[in-house]
């Protein structure tokens, strides 16, 4: 008797997977769907720094090279991501000092101070990094500002200071 129960088990299971749809669509909930209710809208941006960069005074770091700025949140000339639609951001920062050198690099959102990335290594070069995730609203300025002396280095065949974010989902109206 117990033979046959765990085989009508197995063909039960069998018969059950054979019959659910292999896509299954609108498995998100909407609110998690792409930025903007689901349709087209794509918002992320990554950039990254092409050369050496020494500064003493408290600045924006504008990074130069853009790999993609889908919404056309980020300009190059001033560093300053503004959010073309409100919502929950992913936002990330690498950096990497000069040899015997340091770095503080801090995120801000508007004029709100949220986080830093320190480096600094004796003889040798430092790697800083941070990401948050922040919910903004539209038209709301991110952007990396370089605190103290900071040097940066880069060069314009080795990228390792970028700046990067992506919308992770909308705003409810």
């Amino acid at each position: 008797m117990i033979e046959k129960t765990v085989l009508v088990v197995i063909v039960s299971i069998v018969c059950v997977e054979c019959s659910l749809p292999l896509n299954i669509p609108n498995y998100f909930p909407s609110a998690l769907r792409r930025a903007g209710g689901g349709g087209d809208t794509v918002i992320a941006f990554s950039a990254g720094l092409t050369n050496g960069t020494e500064l003493h005074v408290t600045t924006n770091m504008t990074y130069d090279r853009v790999f993609v700025n889908s919404g056309n949140g980020y300009n190059n000339s001033t560093g300053v991501f503004t959010a073309p639609l409100g919502g929950t951001y992913v936002f990330m920062y690498h950096a990497l000092s000069q040899a015997n050198q340091q770095l503080w690099l801090d995120i801000y959102h508007n004029s709100d101070y949220i986080a830093t990335g320190y480096a600094h290594a004796k003889n040798d070069y430092a790697s800083s990094s941070n990401s948050v995730v922040l919910t903004i609203a539209r038209g709301d300025a991110v952007y990396i500002r370089a605190r103290g002396d900071n040097f940066v280095y880069g060069q314009p065949d080795e990228v390792f200071a970028t700046f990067s974010g992506f919308n992770l989902f909308a705003a409810h109206p």
